[in-house]
């Protein structure tokens, strides 16, 4: 690992430890783009905390029900790490996001629970989101974070200049690996260059068509909702809709072999993972990136190339392959509505019905409400009822909206169980 070259937000974080280690409960945000050293800042704050302090990283099964199962129970002399905290705090059920927001809150004002350090980091475009004031009008979906956020957010810059640069330039008589970024990273975007981000961009920009088609299925996914997990025989089926038919016809019997092995080798990287990193699920654990049913593996999309993808993608419509693969191969509930709402969004109705009822088939009352929604734009007011008591008996009180769960003359909900909605709405 290169050696680490201290900078100006680096004194706020020292600044928060000394506060901790003196008795005071502390959280810092780190806002930044990808690749900007939010991560290794953090961890060199931290690195020189020693017992009785402890690092608490809420991860398994999935990073908000890790969090919201075991906020309640955080104690004095810990370190809650919340790398990426938009999977955290911006989540597909908003309720989810906001409650984390509202445990942490609380955890840092109840003096007999602390000293606590919760760290974070966080891209821009995810602090605009949860930042954001609302319209007058409009419903507020980040209050809790909002709130959480203000204060303690700090923005990492994406280039050394000045006086960080030339504190960069004095370690690299010590460290030739920052050397060579210093003679050839842009604009002094040293941490760019040493995470491997113009290694990832050359590879993405040199790969063959088929690969091109899996890292646009990849990015899409990731885009439009879904969670970092991608399973490869999602990948596989929506990477065919990316091609044409000729594409298609001059693909070798072992296209998608050639493929996988041309994005997950980390040699050309810098360092930096590959373009998709194969997960492996640690021993005696349920964590999601375990194979998916029928032994297929799953992947994750590094960093800079999402960002890229968010960036450059962000006007493409997914081809319709795209849509069937995840509506059969998308892992959970989560991708399931974050999906739906983009299908709806871009006026893919059917694959947005067919993913909202996967969520619905295991409860979720957003996806029961939203059904219920397109069920009375339909016209299917009969339907939409069914539907709408289902959402309202598992806790949705926005099903209350549909105007025909209120009859005619605002007569009162009619006691329809939730199991008997269900059966009946197909």
């Amino acid at each position: 690992m290169p050696a680490y070259v201290r900078r100006t937000h680096d004194i706020a974080l020292a600044e928060a430890v000394a506060a901790v280690q003196a008795g005071v409960s502390r959280m810092m945000v780190l806002v930044g783009e990808s690749s900007t050293g939010k991560t290794r800042a953090c961890w060199e704050a931290v690195r020189g905390l020693s017992e009785p302090w402890r690092l608490w990283h809420p991860i398994n099964p999935g990073r908000p029900e890790a969090a919201l199962a075991d906020l309640k129970t955080i104690g004095p002399y810990t370190v809650v790490w919340l790398n990426e905290a938009q999977h955290y705090l911006l989540t597909a059920t908003s309720t989810q996001g906001e409650q984390i927001a509202a445990e942490l809150r609380e955890l840092m004002t109840a003096p007999e629970r602390g000293p606590v350090l919760v760290l974070g980091t966080l891209w821009s475009q995810y602090w605009n989101i949860l930042t954001a004031v609302p319209t007058p009008g409009s419903s507020d979906s980040h209050s809790q974070a909002r709130e959480l956020l203000k204060d303690v957010s700090r923005r990492i810059p994406d280039a050394f200049t000045g006086i960080d640069l030339a504190t960069a330039t004095a370690g690299a008589r010590k460290d030739p690996r920052l050397a060579e970024a210093l003679r050839h990273a842009s604009s002094g975007a040293l941490t760019h260059y040493l995470a491997g981000g113009p290694a990832l961009i050359e590879r993405y920009d040199k790969a063959t068509t088929a690969a091109r088609a899996v890292v646009h299925a990849a990015m899409d996914a990731r885009r439009l909702g879904h969670s970092a997990t991608l399973s490869r025989l999602m990948l596989e089926q929506a990477a065919a809709g990316y091609l044409s038919d000729e594409q298609w016809d001059l693909l070798g019997d072992d296209w998608l072999e050639q493929a996988f092995a041309y994005l997950t080798d980390p040699l050309p990287c810098r360092g930096a993972r590959a373009p998709l990193t194969r997960l492996k699920p640690r021993p005696g654990t349920t964590f999601a990136a375990a194979p998916q049913a029928g032994g297929e593996p799953s992947y994750r999309l590094a960093d800079y190339l999402e960002q890229h993808g968010t960036q450059t993608r962000r006007l493409v419509y997914p081809p319709d392959g795209f849509w069937n693969a995840v509506t059969h191969h998308a892992a959970t509930p989560n991708d399931h509505i974050a999906l739906a709402q983009a299908a709806s969004d871009r006026g893919r109705y059917r694959h947005a019905f067919a993913l909202w009822e996967l969520a619905a088939d295991v409860g979720n009352s957003d996806a029961l409400h939203a059904l219920a929604r397109m069920r009375e734009k339909a016209g299917d007011l009969e339907g939409a009822e069914r539907l709408a008591c289902a959402a309202a008996a598992v806790g949705n009180t926005n099903a209350l909206l549909i105007k025909k769960v209120w009859g005619y003359g605002g007569s009162r909900l009619r006691p329809v169980s939730a199991m008997n909605a269900l059966s009946k709405s197909g």
